[in-house]
């Protein structure tokens, strides 16, 4: 077979496709965002930087009068924070005579980067998306600034930018790019409900890295088929995307919390739960990230529910709440309401339960999650009657030998795997 073709020449244009977004009608004025995220000296410097970057990445021109006064403000200020040495880079680069996309686009990735770090999500998305718009040909931030909006929320835009990802990578032949760009799809339908859609993207994700031989992105892939098919209630399949996916994981893979979080998932959804909290437990303990946190924390509610463990069900919620206070609700998951509640109302603990779902069906509601509306209208109908939904019957798995060796085999991984 020859080999795949692989174009230097300019991407084709189409409609849509490659508007710059400041040339939308009727869009917000750019930055506005970073003044409103960040103190006001701070603010004002990086947006005037931003709406410069932007400008030139759509039109390069002779050097703007304003850059020498960026570039020496941001070189004065070097020891005091950790994105003056990127905002000069992005200063100097674009005063230069031939500037040097890749530099300024890894500077404005740094910044995005030291931004998600002072949870300033508004700036961090912002520059990310600037990176995308000055380096037009790399698919791979363009997938970046793609899954940074799905995870703040704005479903249309993320895929926008995927899709252009997708179209990048091939027409550049990133085969790499190529495969999370459409792991990043699959998961993007999965959140709006389309689980065909979903696992038809998914398919080619693991196609495409099965064929390059990675074996990483192809335990990645796995991992998101398993989400899916627990979700879609296919627990067999799932339990067999979960089993090949651990067997990549167990070499000390990046992702083992979140292969536990999401096996402890499954576990719950064929009605072992008391099999599922303490790993979830043991999960929630070591996870930096609070957002990370709550939707783990949000799980062990379920499972604590599930497992009549009221003591456990009162930490876990009071945990998930102290998670949710300290996060911006573009970052919080309406399924993990969902979650909380339904394990309160196992314990017929309405009010909470109450609580939960309206939390859970406002986020969907503002994200644009259609099932998981639909699911928290239903559940807070019920809840509301003080009437306790009809449990769904789990399927357990006939595979039970093979279930607890799973079980076995994450726990056992899970705590080495972790820092204390």
């Amino acid at each position: 077979m020859g080999a795949r073709r692989r174009s230097v020449s300019e991407l084709p244009r189409a409609p849509l496709q490659m508007v710059h977004p400041a040339a939308i009608p009727g869009a917000a004025v750019p930055g506005a965002e970073i003044m409103a995220d960040l103190e006001s000296g701070m603010g004002v410097v990086l947006c005037s930087l931003f709406r410069t970057a932007l400008a030139w990445s759509n039109d390069p021109g002779p050097p703007m009068a304003e850059l020498a006064a960026l570039e020496e403000h941001a070189l004065a200020r070097l020891d005091e924070d950790e994105c003056w040495p990127a905002a000069a880079v992005i200063a100097a680069q674009l005063a230069a005579e031939r500037a040097d996309r890749a530099q300024v686009a890894q500077a404005c990735f740094c910044i995005a980067d030291w931004a998600l770090a002072r949870n300033a999500g508004a700036t961090a998305q912002a520059f990310m998306l600037l990176a995308a718009l000055v380096c037009p040909r790399h698919p791979r931030y363009a997938w970046a600034a793609g899954r940074m909006l799905r995870g703040n929320g704005r479903m249309r835009e993320a895929e926008f930018w995927l899709e252009r990802s997708h179209r990048v990578a091939v027409w550049t032949g990133d085969a790499y790019a190529q495969s999370i760009a459409l792991s990043s799809l699959g998961m993007l339908a999965y959140t709006g409900g389309n689980f065909g859609m979903a696992e038809r993207r998914l398919k080619e994700a693991l196609f495409v890295a099965t064929r390059q031989g990675s074996r990483v992105l192809e335990g990645e892939v796995l991992h998101n088929l398993m989400v899916i098919e627990t979700e879609r209630h296919e627990l067999a399949r799932a339990e067999e995307y979960g089993v090949r996916a651990m067997e990549i994981y167990l070499s000390d893979h990046e992702r083992l919390p979140a292969l536990a979080h999401d096996i402890a998932n499954l576990w719950i959804a064929q009605g072992h739960f008391g099999r599922a909290l303490p790993v979830l437990l043991c999960v929630a303990g070591h996870l930096p990230d609070p957002a990370e946190r709550f939707q783990t924390y949000s799980a062990a509610a379920r499972a604590a529910g599930g497992a009549c463990d009221e003591d456990a069900f009162d930490a876990v919620w009071t945990g998930a709440w102290e998670c949710e206070a300290t996060v911006g609700i573009d970052r919080l998951s309406a399924a993990a309401f969902l979650e909380m509640g339904r394990g309160a109302s196992t314990l017929r603990r309405w009010d909470q339960a109450i609580d939960a779902f309206e939390a859970a069906l406002a986020v969907a509601s503002r994200r644009g999650e259609a099932d998981v509306r639909f699911k928290a209208e239903a559940a807070l109908e019920l809840a509301r009657k003080r009437e306790g939904a009809a449990e769904r019957v789990p399927v357990v798995s006939r595979r039970t030998a093979a279930a607890d060796q799973v079980a076995s085999d994450v726990i056992r991984a899970l705590v080495p795997a972790l820092p204390d």
